[in-house]
């Protein structure tokens, strides 16, 4: 059985890849995969850190961060010197 050789190009995030397009594979499907990292462009450096400063966060509910983000909005205002 010939098997075949097809690139893509993904996103690891721990042990999962994240593929740009669909590989056309039944899920299940049995593949080799083989790595080769590539230089990241300016649009995928400024995500990957956002990603990186973000995680942090990962796991909060959205409503509990918009609140502790209101939260902290108001203190830092209030201790904003008047502008005359």
């Amino acid at each position: 059985m010939e098997t075949a050789k097809i690139e893509f190009r993904g996103l690891v995030k721990g042990h999962v890849i994240y593929l740009e397009q669909d590989s056309g594979m039944p899920d299940g499907q049995p593949v080799t995969v083989s790595l080769e990292a590539r230089p990241l462009s300016g649009e995928d450096e400024g995500r990957q850190r956002l990603l990186s400063a973000a995680g942090g966060w990962a796991g909060d509910d959205e409503e509990g961060l918009n609140e502790f983000l209101q939260w902290y909005r108001r203190e830092r205002k209030a201790h904003w010197p008047e502008v005359e």
